[in-house]
Parts: structure tokens; sequence; C-alpha cells
């Protein structure tokens, strides 16, 4: 089974760290720096 998981936080490097964290875990993540793109996802 596969999980997403959506991170929005104003600050990319925060962003950036928890998405890698994430990945090399075997999730899906998508991270944004502006809460408007999160209704793309």
């Amino acid at each position: 089974m596969s999980h997403s998981i959506v991170i929005v936080d104003d600050e990319y490097d925060t962003v950036q760290l928890f998405k890698d964290i994430l990945t090399t875990n075997g999730y899906d993540v998508a991270g944004f720096t502006n809460p408007f793109g999160t209704s793309i996802y």
C-alpha cells in the first residue's frame, strides 16, 4: 500500500527536509511553500 503526504510550510528548506526523509521511507510526498498549490494536488 502506498501512502501519500502533503507538506505545506513557508520555508522551502523545511519542506525539502521532511520531503527527503519521508521519500526515503517509502512515502509519496508533495511539498509546497504556497498553500494555494495544494489545490491542484
